[in-house]
């Protein structure tokens, strides 16, 4: 096995990508309308679409300016969202307050988080991937759906996977002992991960898995979390574990 130094995202480059995709959500929420059932979120239309980025990004701006013995303050003491027909604006309204804190706050200072490193370099990473991957729902309950930049992609990848490493142990369709290796094919990223009693260990390195899939990181990203088939991919190994595999990390 060798290690794969994946590439950086810079601190302003999360800023943009989290005011870019907000707007581009928001756009194809309109195209889409409320009442459009979001694919890729079983159970939501639109409007609750809107209605969860709108009050993640409050509930952001309220704790990435929290000290970690402090704690959070959760979703259910912010104010809850609009009205349906008011969630465009109220989105939109919503991200350049939350940009221009994080902006105003250097990545090293101590700060709640819900995982390591508790610093405040930790939520423009977050709201970044969390915006870009529900710009990608909007737009697949638009039917037009756009492939997220590769760095980006590469970077969402790696903080998935250690959301992934830091879920406690479940009983899960992949089973102990067996390993996935993901590839991105068009920007630097592998990863090994192994499935044992404790949970899930992740790897950035080249390794052979049980199950190896390789595919630009836009559509491996989008296949993990369940934004997309695996047409763009290449399975190798044992590509029964590839649907086991993706029905226990996208939950």
């Amino acid at each position: 096995m060798s290690y794969v130094e994946l590439p950086a995202v810079e601190h302003l480059e999360y800023l943009a990508a989290i005011e870019r995709n907000a707007e581009a959500l928001v756009v194809a929420a309109e195209i889409a309308g409320l009442a459009a059932t979001v694919p890729s979120c079983p159970g939501w239309t639109v409007s609750d679409l809107l209605g969860h980025m709108g009050l993640v990004h409050r509930w952001a701006l309220v704790n990435s300016g929290r000290r970690p013995e402090e704690g959070q303050v959760p979703k259910g003491e912010l104010d809850p969202a609009p009205p349906p027909d008011a969630r465009f604006d109220w989105v939109r309204a919503g991200v350049a307050p939350l940009v221009a804190a994080l902006a105003a706050r250097a990545p090293e200072t101590p700060t709640w988080t819900f995982l390591p490193p508790n610093t405040a370099a930790f939520w423009p990473r977050r709201q970044a991937h969390e915006t870009t991957l529900h710009r990608v729902d909007a737009q697949l309950a638009a039917g037009l759906p756009q492939p997220i930049d590769a760095p980006l992609a590469v970077d969402a990848i790696d903080e998935f996977l250690a959301l992934v490493a830091h879920r406690p142990p479940e009983v899960g369709q992949w089973e102990a002992g067996e390993t996935v290796h993901l590839h991105a094919t068009d920007v630097t990223g592998e990863w090994l991960l192994r499935r044992t009693a404790e949970g899930v260990e992740v790897e950035p390195v080249h390794a052979k898995g049980t199950l190896a899939v390789r595919g630009p990181a836009s559509e491996l990203l989008c296949w993990m979390t369940g934004r997309g088939g695996a047409e763009a991919l290449e399975l190798f190994g044992e590509p029964a574990l590839a649907e086991r595999f993706r029905h226990d990390v996208k939950r």
